[in-house]
């Protein structure tokens, strides 16, 4: 395998380390694959608000600088441990960070001793500087609160849904939330190639097959056990998976598309269904401190294309 194009892993501690998040977004500078694998103590085997906070905090970090790098979280609650990390064929590189704490450390040598064990090949170790300077940004504080407050986010059958074009931060954030969240069945409903004929730059829109591999790879990635049920989205008057599957349970959303979560509910209600726990996403922000979107990031390619065109 090219080592270059490998993933890297960054480990990381929230409920020990108030500078996790600044880890992450070094990690994530250049923009290879990451995994990050949250070891603190905190973790159960079921998610819950959180694991959901967590997850969106990590998102938000490298929103800014990297938007569309690939960030896996490797999470216990999706069933990983650091003896199935090792055995990622892609990982090639491990982070370590300037005063990390003693387990991270210990986690890191586990991860490497198991690796050789196997006859796997050795961990690229990639040097880190220091984020110990400065006051801890409040959003790290997602755990400083008792255990009892935690409100459970682990479903049977979860629904998400979106256009997936151009994958960011914004997707990602969405599909791993409902990865990790679910623990059966998810169901992706996806924007179908017709719904989307009327798109600014249509012609850059990935196709829906291809759009739909993206999905079901990442998915997979997050929490290869689950059930992943794919389906086009074609008419926003029709009724979707979550208000048709009397077993659905829960839906994840963005604070932009809460609305329609509640109609979704509204409908639902009508059926004699019980309501679906929405699990409400805050909208992440790119480089220009605009809402993160596929649109931006066409006009992005489309403005790069044209500046080489002009060059050549």
């Amino acid at each position: 395998m090219d080592e270059a194009g490998g993933a890297r892993l960054a480990l990381v501690d929230a409920s020990a380390d108030r500078k996790w998040m600044e880890k992450v977004e070094e990690a994530a500078k250049d923009g290879k694959k990451l995994y990050v694998h949250e070891c603190g103590g905190w973790h159960g085997s079921n998610a819950d608000s959180r694991t959901v906070a967590w997850i969106a905090a990590c998102f938000a970090t490298i929103a800014n600088q990297q938007p569309r790098a690939e960030l896996v979280p490797l999470l216990s609650e999706a069933g990983w441990c650091v003896e199935k990390i090792s055995g990622r064929n892609d990982l090639v590189e491990v982070c370590e960070f300037e005063g990390d704490e003693e387990h991270v450390r210990e986690t890191s040598s586990k991860l490497k001793k198991i690796r050789q064990q196997r006859g796997q090949p050795a961990l690229r170790i990639v040097p880190m500087p220091s984020v110990s300077k400065g006051e801890a940004d409040p959003g790290t504080r997602i755990l400083d609160y008792d255990v009892s407050n935690a409100e459970g986010c682990s479903f049977d059958y979860v629904a998400v849904g979106g256009t997936f074009d151009r994958m960011h931060a914004g997707h990602r954030v969405l599909l791993a939330v409902a990865a990790v969240c679910c623990t059966t069945e998810l169901y992706v409903g996806i924007t179908s190639d017709g719904l989307l004929a009327n798109k600014e730059d249509k012609d850059m829109i990935r196709p829906y097959d291809s759009r739909e591999a993206t999905v079901r790879e990442y998915l997979k990635n997050v929490n290869p056990s689950l059930v992943v049920t794919t389906g086009a989205l074609s008419d926003p008057k029709e009724p979707t998976a979550a208000s048709l599957v009397e077993s659905m349970q829960a839906l994840v959303v963005s604070e932009e598309t809460v609305v329609g979560g509640h109609a979704i509910n509204e409908d639902r209600k009508r059926r004699g269904f019980s309501p679906l726990k929405l699990i409400v996403i805050k909208l992440l922000f790119g480089k220009t401190r605009e809402k993160l979107s596929s649109t931006a990031l066409r006009q992005e390619d489309k403005s790069a294309t044209r500046s080489v065109g002009q060059t050549s």
